[in-house]
């Protein structure tokens, strides 16, 4: 069994990366944009570099902090009560985070349960839109835990289209058919705001703070990468260290400050209800919004359409964004996105309608019958 080799800048005890360390060479965002729309590379087959973030992004991150860090630590709490709740005759809950947005999430997660006295065992994993879960991950994990199978989870950081929770609902059940288990594919986040995942305490789109920085807030790893042939062998989806963002490394502050806003002695709360938004209605909404954009600011495939102020912050730092469309200009939670849009010369739209916070659409390159 081939044992992970990532390293990274969080503590060892609250998580094991099932990736391995990869060196490739990196690209700009738009020859990975013109290599990905062309068809010549999938998204997870490339990365760009990651720039140290300045000083008045990095202000626009500990604003996030300083407004919705308690909101956060509140919203862990009801995540680690429902889970609880969840797995009653679990020895030890076997937490599954998919990297990198939902690995602070299931460090958070980790580190409250046990300090609640529950037993409990985190691993973070790729998935990867279009691939799904690394299920050689998944294998190792379940060869770790062969008696506590049945109570993994699976933990991200919030939804957008619902992209990921439909990538690991078909993952899984490839697993149970050819593995003969019955693993759950429920997904638990922090903020559902497309009706996608199986709990969370909230639906509304706000901006988790984590979402606003990229491998300077994830333990200096980069996003996750497959490589078809290695993949094929039995070898784990792979990332790179990045050492060169040593300086500017938030992982562990950025813990402790969510940290900060739990009760002492730390215990379990009672878990609420639900939210009582209606998924069905939720995704029925998003689909609407998605093709409404699509069609009135220029065809292009969905997957060019990014929404969610958590996605849109990820188009803006990490594609080639054409518009910006916001619920509220004056929002608090869109003013990060605003300075990025100007930095980039992209346009901004407001749309009172908009049942997301943003949405972000990237620039077609490539003319619509070469895509």
């Amino acid at each position: 069994m081939k044992s992970p080799t990532l390293q990274t800048s969080y503590d060892a005890q609250d998580v094991t990366f099932v990736l391995r360390q990869i060196e490739m060479e990196t690209v700009s965002l738009e020859e990975k944009e013109r290599r990905i729309q062309s068809g010549e590379s999938h998204y997870s087959e490339m990365l760009s570099i990651e720039a140290p973030p300045k000083a008045d992004y990095l202000a626009l991150y500990h604003q996030a902090v300083q407004r919705h860090a308690e909101r956060v630590a509140r919203d862990i709490r009801q995540l680690a009560a429902k889970l609880v709740h969840d797995t009653p005759e679990a020895q030890t809950l076997i937490l599954v985070s998919l990297a990198r947005a939902g690995t602070p999430v299931g460090v958070l997660l980790t580190r409250f349960l046990r300090a609640c006295g529950h037993a409990t065992e985190h691993y973070s994993v790729s998935i990867i839109r279009d691939r799904g879960l690394d299920l050689n991950a998944l294998q190792y994990i379940l060869q770790k835990h062969p008696e506590d199978g049945q109570h993994l989870r699976f933990i991200d950081g919030w939804t957008g289209k619902g992209v990921i929770s439909r990538e690991l609902q078909i993952s899984i059940d490839r697993f149970n058919a050819e593995n003969g288990t019955s693993l759950s594919s429920n997904l638990y986040v922090l903020a559902d705001i497309s009706g996608t995942a199986f709990y969370a305490p909230t639906h509304e789109d706000y901006l988790i703070p984590h979402a606003v920085l990229n491998g300077t807030v994830s333990g200096l790893i980069s996003r996750t990468v497959r490589q078809a042939a290695d993949h094929a062998s039995g070898e784990f989806d792979g990332a790179m260290h990045l050492p060169h963002l040593t300086a500017q490394d938030e992982t562990l502050t950025y813990l402790g400050l969510i940290e900060e806003h739990h009760p002492e002695p730390p215990i379990l709360p009672e878990l609420l209800s639900s939210p009582s938004r209606n998924k069905e209605m939720l995704r029925s909404a998003s689909l609407k919004c998605l093709q409404e954009l699509q069609h009135q600011y220029g065809e292009r495939p969905l997957n060019y359409i990014k929404p969610g102020v958590g996605e849109s912050t990820r188009v803006m730092l990490r594609r080639v964004p054409e518009l910006l469309v916001v619920q509220d200009i004056n929002h608090k939670d869109v003013q990060h996105l605003l300075d990025l849009a100007q930095k980039r010369n992209v346009k901004v739209l407001e749309k009172v309608d908009l049942p997301y916070q943003s949405v972000a659409l990237i620039r077609p390159l490539l003319k619509n019958e070469d895509i």
